[in-house]
């Protein structure tokens, strides 16, 4: 695989996550169960990171983007949250 095939694969990869970041957020605005899912968000995040980084060959500018989203969106989640 060719670096304009990674580089295109992680901008396919970037978007996705954004989409799916998006959904979870608005999904989660309207639920009542709000601090439950972003807890178990926060635990699935830390455990898929320390997966990726004992395992992955991704580099470390990529798994940094994709901790910075887990670290941002759980900060959404919880951002009017009284935890």
């Amino acid at each position: 695989m060719d670096n304009k095939e990674i580089e295109s694969r992680l901008n396919q990869l970037t978007g996705n996550l954004m989409g799916v970041q998006t959904l979870l957020l608005s999904v989660v605005a309207t639920s009542g169960r709000r601090a439950e899912i972003a807890n178990h968000f926060r635990e699935e995040s830390a455990r898929m990171l320390a997966t990726m980084n004992a395992e992955s060959n991704l580099s470390d500018e990529t798994l940094s983007y994709l901790d910075h989203w887990c670290t941002t969106t759980l900060s959404m989640l919880l951002s009017d949250e009284d935890l």
